[in-house]
């Protein structure tokens, strides 16, 4: 909805129409969601929005939706303080917060680190989303914006999703999306989630994922729901991912994470013939639903045994059995590597997939692959399994051996 600019807009009607926004923009059916968005990332009255120059408590509608400055009051689209630009890169309006201090306007913002460094430990690659949605180097990759909205826009969920929608609600939602680190589960055994599915806006609305397990949602919430097979990566410092965890957790390996392959590859991921979106199998075959070649890293299991000899925590003998996560290897908004690869993977730092000298897109992604693979050992060649090693091998780039259907650098199924 756009409100245009009232000159002699009074405190009543002023109010009338914040009141009207922002119920038409956090309810469920017909509920208010002011509870929900009291116990949201945003709304929280300690550590939620507090926009630089304002007297509004903090938590308060007031820091992003502005009818008390006459000289934006009904300037902007849902009365928010300053233009939306829902695909830019740079000027979204997201990012008037989400930057890094002092650029940012949220007074004392905290840092948005990669999911890297915030679950598995290592050190930051940013220290806000601005920053990964644009970073630097030959190789790095983001999301981008644009894609996501086209995409989602163009699919049949609903009215809520249009041509001026900011792309950062297709997975997360402003009114009710939680703080996510540290890992916290809350009464009904899932975990404080920033992420929703955009599909479920109209069905499940102001439903966050991860935030059930199956026996309470009777859907794959979390990682443990969906499969038996996963198991957490190590993290840096210690113990396991996604909180430092020393052993399995009570409801077993998942069950404090979200699921991003039901996030990420059944929402947006799967047979979708778009131009820069990955069509990406994580089933144990192809399907009408779910074409693709299946992978080894997903439910297919893994046959032979010359992938590399599996290191902690996976083991030889479970191997064919595991089932990783997407964000085990992604990061969710961007990456310096390529394909939003992570540079910290199973307690590693440092991890690029330009290394040893790569000088086309993708890199070697040999020391990549090697934090979970023991694929080439420079003092002992013949520890591995491999069937071809050698220094500086190509694994997944344009010349690799490991590619995805569409030739771009990749463990998605086509050789895994």
């Amino acid at each position: 909805m756009k409100i245009k600019r009232l000159r002699t807009l009074s405190w009543a009607a002023a109010i009338s129409m914040l009141a009207a926004v922002i119920l038409s923009v956090a309810s469920v059916g017909d509920v208010a969601m002011a509870d929900i968005y009291g116990d949201s990332a945003h709304g929280d009255g300690s550590t939620g929005v507090n926009r630089e120059g304002t007297t509004h408590a903090q938590g308060d509608c007031g820091h992003c939706h502005d009818v008390f400055d006459d000289s934006i009051c009904g300037v902007n689209a849902l009365m928010l303080f300053a233009v939306d630009n829902p695909t830019s890169h740079t000027d979204n309006f997201c990012f008037q917060c989400h930057k890094a201090e002092p650029d940012s306007v949220q007074d004392n913002m905290i840092a948005n680190n990669d999911f890297g460094c915030t679950f598995g430990g290592g050190p930051a690659m940013f220290d806000s989303i601005y920053e990964a949605f644009n970073p630097s180097g030959s190789y790095a990759s983001s999301h981008d914006l644009l894609t996501i909205h086209d995409y989602s826009n163009a699919r049949d969920w609903g009215s809520w999703m249009s041509d001026d929608t900011n792309a950062c609600l297709v997975c997360h939602d402003q009114h009710v999306s939680q703080k996510n680190f540290p890992v916290a589960f809350n009464l009904n055994e899932g975990v404080n989630t920033a992420i929703r599915r955009g599909d479920d806006v109209n069905d499940y609305p102001g439903n966050l994922w991860g935030d059930e397990p199956d026996a309470v949602s009777g859907r794959p919430e979390l990682m443990s729901d969906w499969t038996s097979g996963y198991q957490a990566p190590y993290r840096v410092g210690g113990g396991y991912e996604p909180d430092g965890s020393l052993s399995e957790p009570t409801n077993g390996w998942g069950s404090n994470r979200p699921s991003f392959v039901k996030m990420c590859a059944s929402t947006c991921h799967r047979k979708v013939n778009v131009p820069g979106v990955l069509e990406v199998n994580w089933l144990s075959s192809s399907s009408s639903t779910w074409p693709g070649d299946p992978s080894a890293h997903g439910k297919k299991s893994a046959d032979g045994g010359s992938f590399g000899v599996l290191k902690a925590p996976y083991s030889e003998a479970l191997r064919g059995t595991y089932v990783l996560d997407c964000t085990d290897c992604h990061e969710p908004h961007g990456s310096t590597n390529p394909t939003l690869l992570r540079t910290t993977v199973n307690g590693v730092s440092g991890l690029t997939t330009g290394a040893r000298g790569s000088s086309s897109a993708g890199g070697y992604w040999l020391d990549f692959c090697e934090a979970c693979h023991d694929i080439y050992n420079e003092e002992d060649p013949g520890s591995s399994n491999h069937p071809v090693v050698y220094p500086g091998a190509r694994c997944g780039d344009y010349i690799g051996c490991h590619l995805r259907s569409d030739g771009d650098g990749g463990n998605h199924g086509y050789q895994f």
